[in-house]
């Protein structure tokens, strides 16, 4: 407890089927995290065959070790079980039952990095206004080595509202994306009638309620396997095909700006670019080695 006010509590959902390759690497870097809040992590599985289970299961006998290894706060474990129809159901199922301040799922692939916890749990309290908030995902390969390294980028409001992140332009990775829990229950969770875009979906209706900032500091890594879900784009893009908005001349000018130059322009001319698109909308990063955690107004960073 802190003097005073209560320990910040995350709730974190990670959906399993068959997940047994890198379970265990995934509820480590979870459980592991050290900081001044509490840690509610439920595992929601949809009726695996293979050691997933068994190996939860072996987490969730150590608690009592893995607790007192904690300079403070605790960690709770819960497995539930259950037929699902696919993975947004398991989240919907997990963040019913959860009880933090704090929101954020992990697939069963990924991994949070030392420090994440703390770093975001900083923001959240010093930062009241913030209520949803994206850290920087860097990819690994299936051994855990770095293919791609993180980077810090910012989203415009009105364009997360209308889709083109994730669809054009660079998505915004759910592995790295924590949101406060009223949020949750102001957008009524994810749409379970789709199996790949829920996430994207869901971005779309959280940023009608609540700004998106970013976090200037590595969060996770999104670990790239063959046969994921996330490689049937074809798919993905059906889907994306049923929320999509109608695009305005400004729209038009945005797609094409990302899908043509974005990639190949250094940091200060996309800014520059973006900027003579979008004058006025506002855009937000919060640099976690600052000591006033103050909004920083830009556009992209290297991390």
């Amino acid at each position: 407890m802190n003097g005073s006010r209560p320990m910040t509590k995350f709730s974190v959902v990670t959906p399993t089927r068959n997940a047994e390759r890198y379970l265990a690497q995934t509820i480590s870097s979870v459980v592991s995290q050290q900081g001044e809040f509490d840690i509610e992590y439920l595992i929601v599985d949809g009726g695996s065959t293979d050691r997933t289970l068994e190996i939860a299961e072996a987490f969730l006998a150590d608690l009592e070790r893995i607790n007192g290894d904690r300079h403070s706060g605790c960690v709770s474990l819960s497995v539930l079980r259950g037929r699902d129809q696919g993975m947004y159901e398991a989240v919907n199922r997990g963040f019913s039952q959860a009880t933090g301040d704090i929101f954020s799922w992990i697939n069963a692939d990924d991994i949070y990095l030392p420090g994440a916890f703390a770093r975001v749990a900083r923001v959240f309290s010093v930062r009241p206004e913030v209520q949803w908030l994206k850290g920087v995902t860097s990819y690994i390969d299936e051994k855990g080595r770095t293919v791609s390294p993180g980077r810090c980028y910012l989203y415009a409001q009105e364009q997360i509202r209308r889709g083109l992140y994730g669809r054009e332009a660079y998505f915004i990775q759910q592995d790295s994306v924590f949101w406060r829990a009223g949020q949750w229950r102001d957008v009524g969770g994810i749409d379970e009638s789709f199996r790949l875009a829920g996430d994207y979906e869901l971005w779309m209706r959280l940023a009608e309620h609540t700004v998106l900032y970013s976090l200037n500091a590595p969060v996770s890594c999104f670990r790239k396997v063959g046969g994921q879900l996330s490689e049937d784009l074809a798919a993905y893009r059906k889907e994306q095909e049923r929320i999509s908005r109608p695009c305005n001349f400004r729209d038009r000018l945005l797609r094409r700006f990302f899908l043509s130059l974005e990639p190949h322009l250094p940091d200060w001319l996309d800014f520059l670019v973006f900027r003579a698109f979008c004058p006025l909308d506002p855009l937000y990063v919060i640099d976690s080695r600052a000591e006033s955690l103050s909004p920083q107004r830009s556009f992209k960073y290297k991390v």
